[in-house]
């Protein structure tokens, strides 16, 4: 498989940290960019898994207009380790001239989130309780940013790789900063982030969710407290912060912010 020599930029996630929203709006707003005509192109993951890496660098070529420019997709597959393996190795094949995006967020509030979004597209059959308990259950999984960092750390140098958050508001101008930076972009505009593929954007009427949606997508709470409303008993809470503790603590030796603003907000449940 030949190497592309072209520029690409790859939002590799995570899921429910506004990868989608910067999708679009680096798209709309930086004229540099051509986008990939699906925002997922699923190429770096194999087909067993539901991807395309079988289908060639041809056909990945083919998901982008044929203009000059830089090459950019999203996928939040591309930092689901380990249910979807062997991505990093893969762009590293193809791609000679590549940047990574990492966006993160407070790991516990995307685990939460990605199990009430999984629930909203009929994708999840086990109540709060069965699908949040276990050790290694896939949302805490993808919210240990330290270990799917640790797949693309094999491959590029730190400097390939920006993580950003762009979820809590205070770090957002800050990350939207750095992304520039890193980047090396002009906006034709001032760079306005559009919040697309919210919860309610992604609402599959199935039969077994109508009447818990409503609750949902008009919720004000924080996840975590929607969560208890919702069933979550305290004690898998509880495990799923000091799971989630230990993984913002590994995490910090590659985060460009605090981690201490989450550990603040769960030591509020560990004092209940």
């Amino acid at each position: 498989m030949k190497r592309d020599i072209s520029k690409h930029y790859i939002i590799i996630g995570g899921m429910k940290c506004g990868t989608t929203s910067l999708f679009h709006s680096l798209s709309k707003n930086c004229p540099s960019i051509n986008p990939s005509r699906v925002k997922d192109t699923k190429f770096f993951v194999d087909r067993d898994r539901g991807g395309n890496w079988e289908r060639g660098i041809d056909w990945y070529l083919a998901m982008f207009p044929p203009l000059n420019g830089i090459k950019l997709e999203a996928s939040t597959h591309y930092t689901k380790y380990p249910d979807y393996p062997g991505v990093p190795a893969r762009i590293k094949q193809v791609l000679k001239n590549v940047k990574l995006i990492y966006l993160v967020r407070d790991p516990l509030q995307r685990s939460i989130s990605h199990f009430f979004h999984n629930l909203l597209v009929d994708r999840e059959k086990l109540d709060i309780n069965q699908a949040l308990s276990t050790i290694r259950n896939k949302y805490i999984n993808y919210s240990d940013y330290a270990l799917q960092l640790s797949q693309y750390y094999d491959y590029f140098a730190p400097e390939d790789i920006v993580i950003i958050n762009i979820v809590e508001e205070e770090y957002r101008k800050k990350s939207l900063e750095a992304l520039k930076h890193f980047l090396g972009i002009e906006t034709s505009n001032p760079f306005v982030l559009e919040r697309i593929n919210t919860v309610k954007d992604n609402f599959v009427k199935a039969e077994n969710n109508l009447n818990i949606a409503p609750d949902i997508i008009n919720s004000s709470e924080n996840n975590i407290e929607l969560a208890l409303k919702f069933g979550l008993s305290y004690d898998n809470l509880i495990k799923m912060i000091q799971l989630c503790r230990e993984n913002a603590v590994k995490f910090q030796n590659y985060y460009p912010f605090t981690i201490n603003h989450w550990l603040d907000k769960y030591k509020n449940y560990l004092l209940y």
